[in-house]
């Protein structure tokens, strides 16, 4: 008589069921910068559009950047915070919604080898990017540096995030 076949008690994972073996970290550093890389370009796209009609509004008639340079320098300290709040801030805003995005993938779905490190060293690596390719397009700017720190720390919040609901799915009857 052929043998039965018995059902597992513990669900496996995709990889098992395909006979692979898991993922190692690295690889999740690699699918979070790149979903990071995804998130962030358009949401800063959004972001510096955004800022750009809110110059154009603030100064309508500024047909040359010398123009903007001497509102700009016209303006109470309030409306000249105001304006670098919404230069810097918006695009800023765009890729931590990016980091975070990306460090969820990893934390969520990255198997029990990734972690928020990794999350977190997708977010450094992402930023990187960002900061060579500006370095190599219009030499060295301060807040760069500024904006490599906040991603890394946004994807491992992100990556927190993430584990969190991964633990939720894999325990939905146990209360915390």
């Amino acid at each position: 008589m052929a043998d039965r076949k018995r059902l597992p008690v513990l669900k496996n994972t995709p990889e098992e069921e395909q006979g692979e073996e898991p993922r190692p970290p690295w690889h999740w550093v690699g699918f979070g910068t790149t979903a990071i890389i995804a998130a962030w370009v358009p949401l800063t796209y959004v972001g510096t559009a955004i800022a750009q009609r809110w110059i154009r509004v603030r100064f309508p008639i500024a047909a040359l950047e010398a123009d903007v340079t001497r509102g700009l320098a016209a303006l109470p300290p309030g409306d000249r915070a105001t304006f670098v709040a919404v230069q810097i801030g918006l695009p800023a805003l765009g890729m931590t919604l990016g980091a975070v995005f990306g460090g969820y993938i990893v934390g969520r779905w990255g198997g029990d080898s990734a972690t928020s490190r990794e999350a977190a060293i997708a977010g450094f690596a992402a930023s990187f990017i960002a900061a060579v390719l500006t370095f190599a397009g219009g030499g060295f700017a301060w807040p760069v540096l500024l904006f490599v720190a906040m991603s890394t720390i946004a994807a491992w919040l992100g990556g927190r995030w993430g584990m969190r609901a991964r633990i939720a799915a894999m325990t939905p009857n146990m209360r915390k």
